[in-house]
């Protein structure tokens, strides 16, 4: 059997810079990174295995069934066009997708199957993240994708699996029974802990890869607290996410503009997170356990007057943030930092935003468009 790396996630532990990095950056002859054209696996994987045969993005724009189905045999034939070129080349490929966190058992089983039946054994690599800062970032992206509940601790890509994603223990159970647990490779994502406190590096060092300093891209994809904030109060109260052609364009946009926004991240505050204490300290033993050093111990927060307590706080926004909006968007700032009135202001204001994106970050994204298919054509891919 060939080998074949497979990086697995957990999400929100660093795979979005790792993928830009090996999509863009990966220059060594002697490994492929199999991207699908897509710089982020999960997408493809997600439609290949799934048993639920889904493909997200679709589900948003309004795809159907035959749609999915040409997307799959795409998916299928890039996957065994990139396998074949590695094996005449004699390359290693990489697969990247923090969707494989989530598979159950069967999925994974079949995925590992079809990677076998091509002669490929996978070599599984998985970064675990202390869960006291993974949940606020999970809630970020869920956010991100349209939340409009005020939940926390729940899964932030919800399916009709009962898998929750914050359980370290029983996700590195699935892998270790599919892939075996001398194949699976399980590395704390804590910056101390990473080859000079970078993920990219850090991969490429477990893995043999010569990696170029040049090439490392660190994709930062959260949003400050008052840009999460304003976009909570954007969903949650106003015309939410969306669906239909162009919808995640718009969104991503949005997005874009409200990165801008400066400020401290999204971090929970200790009451917030005591309603999980007993699940992340068992889950945090199990982790310790497995590698025998200390996990999680190390993590600070911010300014306990910024910390996440309850829904409240997403809809209480600073002056300066509202004065920001309103320069962006050339309408009057709100009277109050919250209650019904300010947050009708917010959502004229971020609907405003979404409607009328900057015409430099319209080009800046047709570019990227651009830059991604030309390497994928590059690539041959």
């Amino acid at each position: 059997m060939n080998r074949l790396i497979l990086h697995v996630g957990m999400p929100k532990a660093g795979s979005s810079s790792l993928q830009e990095s090996l999509y863009y950056g990966l220059e060594d002859p002697r490994f492929h990174y199999l991207g699908f054209g897509l710089i982020n696996g999960s997408r493809a994987l997600q439609t290949l295995f799934s048993e639920r045969s889904r493909d997200t993005v679709q589900e948003l724009i309004g795809g159907n069934p035959r749609q999915l189905a040409r997307t799959r045999d795409r998916w299928q034939s890039r996957l065994k066009a990139g396998l074949n070129r590695c094996r005449q080349r004699g390359a290693t490929p990489i697969l990247s997708g923090e969707w494989c966190w989530r598979m159950t058992p069967r999925e994974l089983t079949a995925m590992r199957k079809s990677l076998e039946s091509e002669g490929f054994e996978p070599e599984v690599l998985v970064y675990v993240r202390p869960l006291p800062s993974w949940y606020p970032s999970g809630f970020q992206e869920s956010i991100l994708w349209g939340e409009r509940e005020f939940s926390p601790f729940r899964l932030w890509v919800p399916d009709e699996t009962d898998i929750d994603e914050s359980d370290l223990e029983a996700g590195l159970h699935r892998l270790d029974s599919v892939f075996g647990r001398t194949r699976v490779t399980v590395v704390p994502f804590e910056q101390h802990r990473l080859k000079n406190g970078c993920v990219v590096e850090d991969f490429c060092h477990r893995m043999g890869i010569d990696v170029a300093a040049g090439s490392v891209r660190r994709v930062r994809e959260s949003l400050s607290l008052d840009a999460t904030r304003l976009l909570y109060t954007y969903y949650s109260r106003g015309p939410g996410f969306g669906t239909g052609r162009g919808i995640i364009e718009k969104n991503v946009l949005l997005h874009r503009q409200l990165a801008a926004l400066k400020g401290p991240g999204l971090q929970y505050h200790p009451v917030l997170l005591q309603e999980r204490a007993e699940h992340i300290a068992r889950q945090h033993a199990a982790v310790e356990a497995r590698l025998g050093i200390p996990f999680g111990r190390g993590e600070t927060a911010y300014d306990e007057s910024l910390l996440l307590r309850e829904e409240a706080d997403l809809l209480r926004h600073r002056p300066e943030s509202l004065q920001w909006l309103a320069q962006r968007t050339g309408l009057p700032v709100p009277e109050q930092t919250e209650g019904e009135a300010c947050t009708r202001q917010v959502v004229t204001m971020l609907d405003h935003l979404r409607r009328h994106p900057p015409l430099e970050l319209r080009l800046a994204r047709l570019s990227e468009f651009a830059h991604r298919e030309w390497r994928r054509i590059w690539r041959g891919v």
